[in-house]
This record gives structure tokens, sequence and C-alpha cells, in this order.
């Protein structure tokens, strides 16, 4: 059974979820968008990107996503590089509690919590992000200067 609190805190969240949703899938194409571009990432599987598998489905079938996508890096960034920028990504918790107001970062290994035949494995370091509401603005910032001291340290 849930307790009396949890039910309080869970009403209390629905009323916002909307608001919050809308602003994490806006803040979360925004992101996508300045990765994409980046010389370290090889792909961003983020569903309203054109360049998503399966983009013209997301398009038909939604008029919006969640902030969760993911990153995969190119094959010449090592898993201590990625995982040093995501470290270095101070706005951004570590963690894959998804659907929060507050961004998340957390590496996955796809070659081994993957169990289905044929399903899409990177080939470099992989990368599960979440986008909350904050200011998108200082969020980007603090991906541009985690990106500069992983370019410094990595030389990449």
């Amino acid at each position: 059974s849930v307790g009396p609190d949890d039910v309080f805190l869970a009403l209390r969240g629905l009323r916002t979820l909307p608001l919050r949703l809308n602003k994490s899938f806006k803040n979360s194409l925004k992101i996508a968008i300045y990765l994409s571009n980046q010389k370290e990432i090889k792909n961003v599987f983020h569903p309203a990107l054109n360049t998503h598998p399966d983009h013209k489905i997301w398009k038909r079938d939604f008029k919006g996503a969640s902030g969760i996508f993911g990153i995969e890096f190119k094959k010449n960034v090592s898993e201590e590089a990625a995982e040093y920028f995501a470290d270095q990504c101070l706005l951004f918790g570590k963690g894959a509690s998804w659907g929060g107001y507050e961004s998340l970062m957390t590496m996955t290994n796809l070659h081994t919590n993957r169990t289905l035949k044929n399903s899409f494995l990177p080939e470099g370091p992989y990368l599960r992000i979440y986008v909350g509401i904050e200011n998108i603005k200082d969020l980007i910032e603090d991906i541009k200067s985690a990106l500069k001291k992983m370019r410094a340290k990595f030389k990449s």
C-alpha cells in the first residue's frame, strides 16, 4: 500500500507536470542540437532530431518528447574521457532518476545492459542525459566548460 505522504507528493507534482515536461523537452532539444555539433560526438539520439533513426515515427505520433536522450562519443574518445566530461558538468547530477526538475547524466554500458539481439550498440562511450528545467543558458555553458576541460586534459 502507498502511504498518505507519498500520495500527497504525487498529487502535488501532477499539477505542474505538463509545464515541467514541456520545459524539459525544449531544453533537451537545445542541448541535443548543441552536442550534435561537437567534434567528439558521433551520434545524438534524441527523437526530435531528424538524424534519429525513428524520427519519422516520432514526428507522426508525437508533439513533444521527454528530456531524456543519449549521446555516443566517437571511438577515439576513451571511456575515461567521457566520464571525465560528465564529472565536469557541475549543474548535472549523476544518476538515472528521470522526470524530476534537475538535470542528470549517467554513463551507460549498452554492451552489458542490452539483451535483445540486433539492438543498437554504440562503438564509443555512451552517456544518457536527462535535461531538467534549469536555465538553458546555464546548462549549455556548463556543457561547454566541461567539453573544454575534457579537451585540455585528453588533448582531443
